[in-house]
């Protein structure tokens, strides 16, 4: 494992490639500035904050290993485009994705069990969850809780829930004014 901000504030960190580390603690890579490149490898557990502020990624890649994506983890990062959380059986945290304001596209694999509140809010820009230009949200999905696509207003055409879904919580799709059906 990386310790608890082990690598904060290395404003000049460029790359991490972390191979064989399965836990990166809370803050561990937080206001890396100049980050761009992540490959975490077989990382089962990210922490709080673990990339809290990193503006410069630009793509997350999740592999099925992970189990875990504590809150504000990649909260700030601007430059995200698109995200991929493959086949893992995880849970995506408070705020997760909060203010990824260039994400367009996230593909969230049938496994995640749970997106906890406002893990896509002010994500400005975002389109589609597993389309291109529609929300289809993982199968395994019991509910969408509060906030949790909160002023995403480019958000268009269809929002399509699973059976699984029994409860939509306050201000989910809040100021998400482009859905249609």
């Amino acid at each position: 494992s990386i310790g608890k901000e082990a690598f904060a504030y290395c404003r000049l960190l460029e790359s991490v490639s972390l191979g064989e580390t399965d836990v990166i603690k809370e803050g561990t890579f937080r206001n890396n500035i100049s980050l761009k490149s992540i490959n975490l490898g077989k990382v089962k557990y990210i922490g709080n904050e673990a990339f809290y502020n990193c503006y410069s990624v630009s793509y997350v890649n999740l592999s099925a290993s992970i189990e875990s994506i504590g809150d504000s983890a990649f909260e700030n990062c601007t430059k995200i485009d698109s995200l991929h959380i493959n086949d893992a059986y995880c849970s995506i945290g408070v705020g997760t994705f909060r203010n990824c304001s260039n994400l367009v596209y996230a593909y969230i694999g049938d496994n995640v069990t749970n997106i906890e509140d406002m893990a896509f809010a002010f994500c400005t820009n975002l389109k589609g969850i597993n389309t291109k230009n529609q929300v289809v949200l993982p199968s395994k999905i019991e509910t969408i809780n509060y906030a949790t696509f909160y002023k995403c207003e480019k958000l268009t055409n269809k929002i399509i829930l699973p059976y699984s879904v029994k409860k939509i919580r306050d201000k989910a799709f809040y100021y998400c004014r482009n859905i249609n059906s």
